[in-house]
């Protein structure tokens, strides 16, 4: 097995946590780890990109390093996770990518609506979490 990617997330949004651990429960290969933007391991690995201060914009860094924002991170996750969904977010990918990212950016525009500020986010298994 290869080295997880790091799913990068708002861990001050109620809803980014909710997707992180909806996540975990569908990654049962252990294909991610997940680190919030505000922590050490996003200051270390996004450092010199504008990715770390856009709380708005989930990202994915990739085992090659590669890193994707957005739909491609979201559509990227879908496709580690266990079926169904890898199935269900196929047809979401012959989207232009364009279209795909105006409505990723109208759902993270309004997420602390959808769900709040959390007081206290139940994080995953602490061997997935990264500071």
């Amino acid at each position: 097995m290869s080295a997880p990617a790091i799913l990068f997330f708002d861990a001050d949004c109620a809803f980014c946590d909710s997707r992180v651990r909806w996540i975990a429960e569908r990654d049962p290969e252990l294909r991610f780890q997940f680190a919030p933007l505000q922590g050490e391991t996003a200051a270390r690995l996004l450092a010199g990109t504008t990715l770390s201060a856009d709380l708005n914009t989930m990202v994915l860094r990739q085992p090659d390093g590669t890193l994707l924002t957005r739909s491609d991170a979201a559509l990227a996750v879908a496709r580690g996770l266990a079926a169904p969904w890898p199935w269900l977010s196929a047809p979401a990918r012959l989207l232009p990518r364009p279209v795909r990212d105006a409505a990723y950016n109208l759902v993270a525009r309004h997420r602390h609506q959808l769900t709040g500020t959390p007081a206290a986010c139940a994080q995953p298994d602490p061997a997935r979490y990264l500071p």
